[in-house]
């Protein structure tokens, strides 16, 4: 399943290159595939790999996040801290992404993250 969702990052990509956001877009095409390389064939060098992506993603549209105002600041943080919730404080508890409904709560992970990046472009 966690493959499939993966390629939700392929509309931010389209998306980002849609409002000429380029470096954005071609961040989206290699987080969209090493997630699914790293889903496929799940190591210890194609989670960092995925990892790598997932922080270029990230810091870059928090630089794009900086740039909006606060109500939109706002809605997307709260898009972020439910990332968080799922992924760290679900790690550090046992629950959520890895407790035992974890595949679906990662998949929730990547629709959550894909829409916070795609309000960072609105």
């Amino acid at each position: 399943m966690l493959v499939y969702t993966s390629l939700l990052f392929i509309s931010n990509a389209l998306h980002a290159f849609y409002k000429k956001r380029f470096i954005y877009g071609l961040l989206f095409i290699f987080l969209s595939f090493t997630s699914v390389l790293f889903y496929s064939l799940p190591n210890i060098y194609t989670n960092l790999f995925d990892k790598l992506a997932i922080l270029f993603v990230v810091s870059y549209g928090a630089f794009l996040l900086y740039f909006k105002n606060t109500f939109q600041q706002f809605v997307i943080s709260i898009t972020f801290l439910c990332t968080i919730l799922f992924f760290f404080f679900g790690f550090l508890t046992q629950s959520f992404c890895y407790g035992p409904h974890g595949e679906q709560y990662h998949a929730a992970l990547h629709l959550i993250s894909s829409l916070g990046h795609h309000l960072i472009l609105i």
